[in-house]
């Protein structure tokens, strides 16, 4: 409480001995409102309280609160934390001078408990504009000459009995770290920690500007996953855990660059949030740059604009940019702009996803561009949605550019736009490698879709040993050859499909599936279909099997229009199937 002096008889504890000094007295003397009760909010987590210390270590205990954390009130006690990566106290001896200059008139133990520390916390927000002229420059303490922060690594691993092998904890208790600066094109990893191997929880860094490289090697092509680097605001490369931590700011670097963290591998990051404007050559998203090989990442959020420099195969996300973890319960809004492998959420996909969402508008130059994902492979995506306008060159979707994996309970809302295989959620869907497959359940499309070939109103290719069940699909569709409400060109099967919107094309065009090859069944077409060649309310020409089908809408075309299908050819069969909608000649 502020204006209460507080009087205290300190003890310095030295083996079995107690050397009690005489009455110390202290007094909070600052404005209330100086010390605020709450921390930031981080991604879906709620606010923090940020809890209050004294303004400097007492009688050498730098554990005041007996948590096992060494408290932080500078940042030159933040720089020798280095000396003792997993904060334990212990200090190599030729280190010891330089940890304790920072540290004055600690205690032996540092104050503290009996089984030692584990740790750091901060007991203050810090800012590394030491000269407080609201720029990075050499007047700074940690300037470098030029070079900015030198990264800690923290946190250290051994093989535990109880399984708890990584060590060491960094809270930030909610406090904030402001101004961190790194210029250092040629490192990796960076951050403001360079290696986690233990835990980093609750810190805040605001206005941050790190520039890295984040490859292993000299160059960083998009086929030589860069393992062992990473460029990000808190963390260049996470092997440990990473809880409730925010960033802002601008991070830069060539390969596996993130908001938050450059590379997590094997690593997990959970209610942490960053509003960084990212970018790079390959690996790059709003939140990490590449999850590899595995992890976690949950509960999450990035809002940032996420970009590439113009090279092809970006592997470009709103959120990550290459996973092969499991994401859940994540949030991405930032808007995403690259060459291919673009996506909303993230740019190549091949662990999991669920429950999550991207709203930002995507772009790419090339191909694989899609609302969610760029690039399915193999991977999963459950519960999830995409509600950006998405546009491209070829396999450009609203939810995902190319699906070789399982997409179920999706929906995905903005307007795509492309060349070729171009989808209201998939662009193509299918087998393109080996015994890959793209099967859709239960998913549904509602943008506008135009293109030039393969334009589909839910996918625009649908390829050999691919599945739709349920698939729905309810904006406007317009291109060129083989058009569909719901699919331009079905060579697979498809069961449960429904399409409401209007179809307009040259040739092969349908209110549902503008070339059929293989099987529709239980589907139906409400929308008109318009066109020149092959044009029909549910296929415009049939060379499979159609049954239990119903179309609705009214029909116009040149030559080989109907009201079910335009034209059946070859070995095509129509079962049980109705057409009600007006067939008119189109001059």
């Amino acid at each position: 409480t502020p204006g209460i002096a507080y009087y205290f008889i300190l003890g310095r504890k030295q083996g079995d001995d107690i050397t009690w000094s005489q009455w110390a007295v202290l007094a909070l003397n600052s404005d209330p409102a100086a010390c605020p009760d709450v921390g930031p909010t981080t991604g879906t987590s709620t606010p923090r309280p940020t809890p209050t210390f004294p303004a400097s270590a007492v009688g050498g205990d730098y554990d005041h609160d007996n948590d096992g954390l060494i408290e932080l009130r500078t940042l030159a006690q933040l720089n020798v934390i280095r000396l003792d990566r997993d904060g334990d106290s212990l200090v190599d001896v030729d280190d010891l001078p330089e940890y304790l200059d920072a540290f004055p008139g600690a205690l032996d133990d540092m104050g503290c408990p009996a089984d030692g520390c584990k740790g750091y916390e901060l007991a203050a927000s810090l800012d590394f504009d030491t000269n407080g002229n609201g720029e990075a420059d050499a007047g700074d303490a940690y300037w470098n000459d030029g070079t900015g922060w030198e990264p800690i690594r923290f946190g250290e691993y051994s093989q535990a009995p109880d399984g708890n092998n990584y060590k060491g904890t960094f809270d930030g208790n909610g406090f904030a770290i402001a101004n961190l600066y790194i210029d250092r094109p040629g490192a990796s990893p960076v951050g403001l920690f360079s290696y986690n191997i233990g835990t980093i929880q609750n810190l805040v860094l605001y206005d941050v500007d790190v520039t890295g490289h984040g490859c292993a090697g000299d160059s960083c092509p998009y086929y030589e996953t860069p393992r062992m680097g990473g460029v990000g605001s808190l963390v260049g490369f996470n092997l440990g855990n990473v809880n409730g931590s925010t960033a802002s700011g601008a991070v830069a670097g060539k390969g596996s660059v993130g908001g938050l963290v450059g590379l997590n591998g094997n690593g997990t990051i959970s209610n942490s949030a960053a509003g960084s404007d990212v970018s790079g050559d390959h690996y790059v998203g709003g939140l990490v740059g590449l999850a590899y090989p595995y992890g976690d990442i949950s509960n999450c959020a990035a809002s940032g604009g996420v970009s590439s420099n113009g090279l092809e195969n970006s592997n470009l996300g709103g959120l990550v940019g290459h996973n092969q973890g499991d994401i859940s319960n994540c949030a991405a809004s930032g808007d995403v702009s690259g060459q291919d492998h673009v996506g909303g959420f993230v740019g190549d996909n091949r662990g999991a996803i669920s429950s999550s969402t991207a709203s930002g508008n995507v772009s790419g130059n090339y191909n694989n561009v899609g609302g969610l994902a760029g690039y399915n492979y193999y991977g999963t995506i459950d519960e999830s949605a995409a509600s950006g306008d998405v546009s491209g060159n070829n396999y450009v979707g609203g939810l995902v550019g190319l699906n070789e994996g399982k997409i179920s309970g999706s929906a995905a809302s903005g307007d795509v736009s492309g060349n070729n295989y171009v989808g209201g959620l998939v662009g193509d869907n299918g087998l393109r490698h080996g015994f890959h497959q793209g099967n859709i359940t239960d998913s549904a499309a509602s943008g506008d879709v135009s293109g030039n070939n393969y334009v589909g109103g839910l996918v625009g290719q649908h390829n050999d040993r691919g599945t739709i069940n349920g698939g729905a699909a309810s904006g406007a569709v317009s291109g060129n050859d083989y058009v569909g409400g719901l699919v331009g060109d079905n060579n697979a099967s498809i069961n449960g499909g429904a399409a409401s919107g209007t179809v307009s094309g040259n040739d092969y065009v349908g209110g549902l599936v503008g070339r059929n090859d293989r099987t529709i069944s239980s589907s139906k077409a409400e929308g008109d279909a318009t066109g020149r060649f092959y044009v029909g309310g549910l296929v415009g020409l049939n060379w499979g099997e159609i049954e239990n089908c119903t179309a609705s809408g009214n029909v116009a075309g040149v030559r080989f229009r109907g009201a079910l299908v335009g034209a059946n050819d070859r070995d095509g069969a129509v079962t049980n199937s109705t057409g009600t909608g007006t067939v008119t000649t189109r001059r």
